[in-house]
């Protein structure tokens, strides 16, 4: 169970929670159950609606003051029946089961199908090609990677010296176009070696604003770019278990 806590600044107010449900589904690896979300108070209740237009909120706000008046005829000494009252409308919590539809409407970009694959768990293995492009001692590495049963390509520009942190940067951009650009991601380092006939490679990913996500990867044959890619997208996996 994951608990958050909010602070409202107004007497009346929607506070959007959609990204800590968000997290909590990602980080619980449940890949098939309920995620219930309650609010333990007697003045606060939860909703579903669209976020794209404030309008709505706006709306829905007026509407609940003019059914449920602040100053209306109450027996409660504390002064503050309608909000008892306009929480027992909404309910303190909600259930989205395996198998219901959601149905989310927003503009280009919004994050809505990243939302949908993050829930519903269903991001399959990724197929991965390497490409350089030298120029000299310049150099372009575009990864793909096939998802989906389409290509996405990240490419990535440096010297011909930099070719294996080209390729995890290559492919950190190739996930970010997977995910329509709704992840914080910025590699920080990637480091790789040969054991044998294999090579091992260990990367850093920066989350967000302060989590940094450790990923590593045996491959089976000496070819270090490729062990630095798996490295990037094991350090993915780490936060959003599994979306390559």
């Amino acid at each position: 169970m994951k608990e958050y806590s909010l602070t409202t600044t107004k007497r009346r107010q929607f506070i959007d929670i959609t990204a800590q449900v968000r997290e909590a589904v990602v980080e619980s690896r449940v890949r098939e159950g309920l995620c219930v979300v309650y609010c333990p108070h007697t003045t606060a209740g939860i909703t579903i609606n669209e976020h794209a237009d404030p309008d709505v909120v706006h709306d829905i706000d007026k509407t609940l003051e003019r059914l449920v008046p602040r100053d209306g005829r109450y027996a409660h000494a504390e002064g503050n029946s309608d909000s008892h009252v306009k929480s027992s409308l909404f309910g303190p919590s909600l259930t989205v089961g395996s198998g219901e539809a959601v149905a989310l409407f927003g503009p280009n970009g919004a994050g809505k199908t990243t939302l949908l694959r993050e829930v519903a768990r269903v991001l399959a293995d990724a197929g991965i090609t390497i490409d350089d492009d030298l120029d000299g001692s310049d150099a372009r590495v575009t990864v793909r990677l096939d998802w989906d049963d389409r290509a996405f390509h990240g490419q990535a520009l440096g010297t011909a010296g930099e070719r294996v942190r080209l390729a995890g940067e290559a492919a950190l951009d190739a996930v970010g176009r997977i995910v329509d650009g709704a992840l914080d991601l910025e590699l920080l380092a990637v480091a790789t070696t040969d054991l044998g006939a294999a090579s091992v490679a260990l990367a850093q990913v920066r989350y967000g604003e302060d989590t940094v996500l450790i990923g590593s990867a045996l491959q089976g044959e000496v070819d270090d770019r490729l062990a630095a890619v798996r490295a990037v997208m094991d350090a993915v996996n780490r936060k959003l278990e599994t979306i390559l």
